[in-house]
């Protein structure tokens, strides 16, 4: 969604901070040049009507929660995102936004504000191949980082580390030297500032 506000309305957009999280085309374009079609299979089995909020909420989220820890979540975090699927409609709307996501008609397009995409070395759910193809739709300054030995839960996991980057990515601090270099890292949630 935060790729899509600030392609479409980058008079509003200060800056974008992804976390976790290619460019939507970058990443369509990953499926068929990387292995990120086998780390994004989940997503396929989210497609179903029914048989996803079923199967997660179930036991009282125990596949869920297990599903989290295996993904690299710690779990006290596992437990409590379990335990939110277990309520009524807990799991629908976050189901619903991969529902969205993957189906929707509508392409993200080139994003012009300045923008930080974040990853973790072990994210299991995105390659390299899907971080360094979105520098192809930053029209803007950009940059990327991956932080070593974070998984797909950095807000989670680096919560403090996360807000420093970002609050220094608002403040613009040493903008021009920092955006007059792309980095080359392999690494991958978007914010008027945009946070994925």
């Amino acid at each position: 969604m935060a790729y899509d506000l600030a392609s479409r309305y980058s008079d509003r957009i200060r800056t974008l901070t992804a976390v976790s999280a290619p460019h939507p085309a970058a990443w369509r374009r990953s499926l068929v040049r990387s292995t990120q079609s086998a780390r994004s299979a989940y997503m396929a089995f989210f497609q179903l009507p029914w048989l996803p909020e079923r199967l997660l909420a179930s036991g009282s989220g125990t596949g869920l929660r297990r599903a989290l820890v295996h993904a690299g979540l710690s779990p006290g975090p596992a437990h409590r995102y379990a335990a939110r699927a277990t309520e009524p409609g807990g799991i629908t709307g976050p189901l619903n936004w991969y529902r969205a996501a993957l189906l929707g008609p509508h392409r993200v397009g080139s994003i012009r504000v300045p923008t930080v995409l974040l990853c973790g070395d072990r994210d299991p759910f995105i390659t390299g191949e899907a971080i360094a193809l979105s520098r192809h739709y930053m029209l803007g300054p950009f940059r990327s980082e991956m932080w070593s030995g974070a998984s797909h839960w950095i807000p989670d996991e680096q919560p403090e580390r996360l807000a420093n980057l970002i609050l220094s990515h608002l403040r613009g601090r040493s903008v021009e030297h920092q955006w007059s270099r792309r980095s080359r890292s392999d690494c991958c949630m978007a914010g008027r500032d945009s946070v994925l």
